[in-house]
């Protein structure tokens, strides 16, 4: 079995599997990470360090009604979206604590 019905469209497991969310790019030092194919929920705990963490969470597969992102401890990052599914956190402050950042389905 491929990816694609004979009809040529995408078969939705796939897409799913395939389009997990993660950590593109990792600015600090990697603890854990974790992405559930059943409920889409992702964490990752990391140090954070200078730079820019990128993640990835495809919207329109896995959150099609929005995403709820959480951080612990609150106030250490900042987390914006400057293109669709790319999601850009940096730290906000020279404290390094380890920090744990989660996405959920609204």
């Amino acid at each position: 079995m491929g990816f694609f019905y004979r009809n040529g469209t995408a078969i939705k497991r796939w897409v799913e599997l395939l389009s997990q969310t993660y950590v593109q790019r990792l600015a600090g030092e990697l603890i854990s990470s974790h992405y559930d194919n059943r409920t889409r929920d992702f964490s990752v705990n990391y140090y954070p360090s200078n730079g820019t963490t990128i993640i990835f969470a495809n919207r329109r597969d896995n959150y099609p009604n929005g995403i709820g992102i959480n951080v612990v401890p609150s106030g250490v990052l900042s987390i914006t979206e400057p293109e669709p599914n790319y999601f850009h956190v940096v730290a906000t402050t020279t404290d390094r604590p380890r920090v744990m950042v989660s996405f959920t389905r609204l």
